[in-house]
């Protein structure tokens, strides 16, 4: 038997404030029923946002597109071709469009959750199996599949921890106009929207967020303002009549004659510019009230820069704000902001193409023991800047030559050897003996100790 006496006693520990008689932090206040929480982004709402919204398909293409828009450049220590094997590089590149092709998956990725790039290889080997790089004939194509054309399971998923691939697929499943076709991941470049969490990540079937899942709700209001700007222009001036005998009119059904009164007295508006009226009949504009308006939009474009980490100047098109404002810093940051993505998102599908591009046995080279590559820098230097820029680096490229760290060969190789202007030194192994570095070393702390001597000098006859 139940004792209805007893009642168990709920203890429910609140971190903040709470305020019994205001109601603050209780069930009476609001905001205690607003909460987080995350749902798997609709195909259709995707889709709209990415093909149908201005801002959706903007916000989800621009990252991608700064990301690669200088493109790369090769860095291969040991080059005996002179910088021809990296114009090669770069003529396969353009020849694939991996560059765009890349920028394009990885939109689609952050639109969609995720997608790939089906590499179509030249290999007499199916889909299903792994790539053997001693069978690659050529790369053929690069075709982009969104992760709504895939379908994933969890027995497809690597589950072994020591796995590099731990918690990816190894086959993805393309349903083709030829039937159901498994894709081996080797022949797949892979792109990630917003990252989730492993719990999130397997209840979305190993595949991760939509962009628009947290954009989602400063979109909507962006639009939402927006929109109802343009509706209020359209009744900004509302004109209003006031009609003696209105009241018996309607209640003796005279409809149609207080309508084409009304249309005569527009008409003349129009026609004659003037409102001509009856002696008893009043006629006044009522502007509608846009004070607040500017704040309201600066809200919700605040919120929108913020949730996408891409400036004002750059997401919307308008010039800095404020006393003395440049942009600059907004523009650095997003900078370092593009950096970060084209390592976390670029750099693996880069190095893992590249290697597929070695292995063509109608490449002309071979793959060399050392290769790299660096992405080129997003901020661009002005005439002026280049010039003293330059003007520095060749100050300091003659210290270094009159001290013997390298001569003007490889000034001229650094500077110039690769086709294009660079200011990095890389001074061969072999080129100083111990003997030299040290003598250089001396060479240069003797001259500091005659700088500091004479610095010293001229101080003391000064003070004299």
């Amino acid at each position: 038997m139940v004792d209805k006496k007893k009642k168990s006693i709920v203890s429910i520990v609140k971190d903040g404030w709470s305020n019994v008689l205001t109601g603050l932090g209780t069930s009476k206040d609001k905001k205690m029923y607003s909460v987080p929480y995350w749902t798997r982004t609709p195909r259709e709402t995707a889709e709209a946002l990415f093909s149908g919204d201005e801002i959706g398909g903007k916000i989800a293409e621009m990252v991608p597109l700064d990301a690669v828009r200088q493109g790369i450049e090769w860095v291969i220590p040991d080059d005996v071709t002179d910088g021809y094997l990296g114009h090669e590089l770069d003529e396969e590149y353009k020849r694939l469009s991996a560059m765009q092709k890349m920028a394009w998956g990885w939109s689609l990725a952050r639109a969609y959750g995720g997608a790939i790039l089906l590499i179509s290889i030249d290999d007499g080997m199916p889909l299903s199996e792994p790539v053997d790089l001693t069978r690659i004939v050529k790369i053929n194509n690069l075709i982009a599949l969104d992760m709504w054309d895939l379908q994933n399971s969890s027995d497809r998923v690597i589950t072994d921890p020591a796995n590099p691939r731990f918690g990816l697929p190894e086959f993805y499943q393309y349903d083709s106009a030829q039937g159901v076709v498994n894709i081996h991941w080797s022949r797949t470049l892979r792109f990630d929207g917003d990252r989730l969490p492993w719990r999130l990540y397997q209840k979305n079937n190993y595949w991760h967020d939509s962009i628009y899942g947290r954009l989602f709700g400063p979109i909507r209001s962006y639009a939402s303002i927006q929109d109802a700007i343009a509706t209020l222009l359209q009744e900004f001036n509302q004109p209003v009549f006031r009609i003696d005998g209105l009241s018996e009119a309607l209640a003796n059904d005279q409809d149609q004659l207080i309508l084409k009164k009304l249309q005569t007295v527009n008409l003349a508006r129009s026609v004659a510019r003037a409102v001509v009226l009856d002696k008893n009949d009043e006629f006044t504009n009522v502007s509608a009230n846009v004070g607040g308006i500017n704040d309201l939009v600066g809200r919700s474009v605040d919120r929108i820069v913020t949730a996408t980490q891409i400036p004002h100047t750059r997401l919307l098109g308008e010039s800095p704000s404020g006393l003395g404002a440049t942009g600059q810093s907004e523009q650095s940051n997003y900078y370092d902001y593009i950096v970060a993505m084209q390592i976390i998102n670029l750099r693996d599908p880069i190095e893992y193409l590249t290697t597929l591009i070695f292995a063509q046995q109608e490449f002309e080279f071979d793959e060399p023991e050392e290769w790299t590559f660096k992405f080129n820098p997003l901020w661009q230097m002005d005439t002026a800047q280049q010039v003293a820029t330059r003007k520095a680096q060749a100050e300091i490229d003659a210290i270094y030559m009159q001290t013997g760290v390298y001569d003007s060969y490889e000034v001229a190789k650094n500077r110039f050897g690769a086709g294009v202007y660079s200011y990095d030194t890389i001074v061969e192994k072999d080129s100083l003996s111990p003997d030299e570095i040290t003598g250089t070393a001396e060479t240069e702390i003797n001259g500091q100790d005659q700088n500091q001597n004479q610095n010293q000098s001229q101080t003391t006859e000064e003070n004299r």
